[in-house]
């Protein structure tokens, strides 16, 4: 197996040459509304976060990428993995900057498959452990600087996957959150219900043990002990990370709206009106680029990108709320859809918002 890796030091030591990086670093801001990491639960009860306010947030993303033709003859023979990281220690507005994403390491998907995801994150892993018990030399700091993993983020199947859980969802246990059975997740809307079990460290380690002893390929949905819960300050219990991109821009949100206009087309307007309307919508400045340019009815949802959809999602009351009769059931699904949306994408959220999202998505689901 071969890849390429980046020594996390040298990659810090580097960023750290950065004064105004620097300057943020040194001063963290906490605050009782819901804006950023360091502002939930987890957060403050990590017991290096808790102690030392400066220490190192790394947020590493996982994801594949094809590097040919992916309609091509050699699909998936030159598709490269990637891990990269982030410092949450900043504030949102510089993480979303290309230059403050940090490649940790390269390698090819297959070696993945074949060798483990674990063996790609072994000299990661190592880095993280030297900072976590002996920290790094910074030039703003006489004491040394200590970090860990914060979260491991990335899209379902590619979490699944490096958390150690069954990399399929028509699984019996697919969730990496809670320990619900397919056939229960249907009628489950929320972690409040009794009938759902949080994963936790200690029932994790209860289903590591079990895997040993039975010589099954999974238990509750775990296929095997991730390296990443050798680091002392994470534990993949912990990384309550959802993918709101394919979940929700990607996935319902498209399949609701793909819903809707059928029934519109039913009952309400014709087909070639509900395309008519959304191309001719002036969506203003910001949004012009975004815009739907390509609707397929055909596929399972509408074939658009998540810009896309977040676009036509939010004025579709505009487009289409002058044809809909009050109090109709599907245009209500929708609406619930789009208070959800509101919430979700929030860049500040307060413990309210939490408590009415929660009463929204069980509304919404049953």
């Amino acid at each position: 197996m071969t890849l390429m890796y980046i020594p996390l030091f040298k990659t810090l030591e580097f960023i750290f040459k950065n004064e105004i990086i620097c300057r943020h670093v040194q001063s963290s801001t906490f605050s009782d509304i819901y804006s950023d990491f360091c502002d939930g639960a987890y957060f403050k009860s990590n017991p290096l976060f808790s102690s030392f306010k400066h220490a190192l947030q790394i947020q590493v993303y996982y994801d594949d990428f094809e590097t040919a033709n992916p309609l091509g003859s050699k699909q998936g023979v030159h598709k490269l993995g990637c891990l990269y990281f982030t410092l949450r220690n900043l504030p949102p507005h510089l993480n979303s900057s290309l230059m403050n994403i940090h490649l940790i390491s390269l390698f090819h998907s297959q070696d993945a498959r074949k060798y483990g995801l674990d063996k790609i994150l072994s000299p990661f892993v190592e880095d993280v452990k030297k900072l976590e018990m002996c920290g790094m030399k910074v030039s703003f700091s006489e004491e040394p600087l200590y970090g860990t993993v914060s979260q491991i983020t990335g899209d379902n199947l590619g979490l699944n996957g490096i958390l150690g859980f069954v990399e399929s969802f028509s699984a019996h246990y697919y969730c990496r959150l809670c320990i619900t059975d397919k056939a229960t997740a249907q009628t489950v809307f929320s972690e409040h219900d009794p009938r759902v079990v949080l994963r936790s460290k200690e029932l994790n380690e209860q289903h590591y043990k079990n895997l040993e002893d039975s010589g099954e390929s999974s238990c509750y949905g775990i296929k095997h002990n991730s390296i990443l819960n050798e680091l002392k300050y994470f534990n993949i219990a912990d990384n309550v990370v959802v993918d709101v991109m394919h979940d929700i821009l990607e996935g319902v949100a498209q399949y609701e709206l793909k819903l809707l206009f059928e029934y519109l087309a039913k009952d309400l307007i014709s087909s070639e009106n509900i395309l008519l309307r959304i191309y001719a919508y002036s969506y203003g400045y910001l949004d012009r680029k975004n815009r739907p340019t390509k609707i397929n009815m055909q596929c399972n949802g509408l074939g658009l990108n998540a810009s896309q959809t977040m676009c036509l999602l939010r004025n579709i009351p505009l487009i289409f709320g002058d044809v809909v009769p009050e109090d109709d059931n599907h245009w209500n699904l929708l609406l619930l859809l789009l208070d959800i949306v509101n919430i979700i994408f929030s860049p500040n959220i307060t413990e309210g918002m939490i408590v009415y999202l929660r009463y929204l998505i069980t509304e919404h689901h049953k």
